[in-house]
């Protein structure tokens, strides 16, 4: 709890300017399902009932019919993700984080693909590994000049 400890905000101006994370329950629900999934995959000893958990409750939060065990796979989880917590800016870090992208429809997902090489409807360049991570910001690499940009970005750190 120090962590979140902002001496100025609680004895004087009742702001606060520290960085909070929120997660919806949803949100919780989701990667539950997915930690679940992956450990399966993995060899690990997960029942069906713990996997298909997290994403049928969302869905009867939605009204929506429950998945079987063997209809969830990545694809499944992408897309519920992407559907339950639209405008929320989380599929680049689902993007990022499976290396996978959903192809785009009409009204719904089609498949899913390799992050490498993609390119949404939208987008005049495809995904690559500079799309992988963030610039370090100028900034960061002004104060500690043994930092190295990421893949490409400007500016470039000393020796770079």
């Amino acid at each position: 709890m120090f962590k979140y400890y902002d001496e100025s905000a609680i004895k004087t101006t009742a702001y606060s300017g520290l960085n909070w994370t929120f997660y919806r329950y949803a949100d919780v629900l989701l990667m539950l399902t997915e930690v679940n999934w992956s450990l399966k995959l993995a060899g690990e000893a997960i029942s069906d009932n713990d996997i298909v958990k997290g994403i049928n409750e969302v869905r009867a939060r939605a009204l929506l019919p429950a998945y079987l065990p063997a209809e969830v796979n990545l694809f499944t989880i992408m897309a519920e993700r992407a559907y339950e917590l639209i405008f929320e800016n989380k599929m680049v870090f689902d993007q990022r984080r499976t290396r996978t992208c959903l192809i785009s429809g009409m009204g719904s997902f089609t498949g899913i693909t390799s992050f490498f090489g993609y390119r949404p409807d939208s987008f005049s360049f495809d995904f690559s590994a500079m799309n992988l991570l963030s610039p370090v910001s100028g900034e960061e690499i002004r104060r500690n000049t043994q930092l190295t940009q990421n893949f490409g970005f400007l500016p470039k750190g000393t020796g770079q």
